[in-house]
C-alpha cells in the first residue's frame, strides 16, 4: 500500500476492524479447533497476527528519536 499517510492509516483501521469483527465471531471451541497450518490452533494464528501488528507499530511509537529499551527487547530463551 503506498499512498498519503493518511489513506495508509484509514486502510490499516480498517484491517484492523474486519479483523477484530472476525474474531470476536469465533467462540472459545473455535479458538481451540485446529486452523489450516500443521500444527496451529486458530489461538495461535490470532496471537501470530496481534504479536506481528504490535512489532509493525512499534517503529512508529518509538519515533524518530527514541530508542529501544534493551531490557524489554532483549531476546528471550526458547522454551523447551
Amino acid at each position: 500500500m503506498s499512498g498519503p499517510p493518511e489513506g495508509m492509516l484509514e486502510w490499516a483501521a480498517k484491517g484492523t476492524a474486519a479483523f477484530e469483527a472476525a474474531v470476536d465471531g469465533v467462540t472459545d471451541a473455535g479458538l481451540t479447533a485446529a486452523s489450516c497450518l500443521p500444527g496451529w490452533s486458530r489461538a495461535h494464528v490470532v496471537a501470530h497476527v496481534a504479536r506481528n501488528a504490535d512489532a509493525l507499530g512499534e517503529p512508529a511509537d518509538l519515533g524518530p528519536h527514541r530508542r529501544r529499551d534493551p531490557h524489554v527487547h532483549e531476546r528471550q530463551p526458547a522454551c523447551e
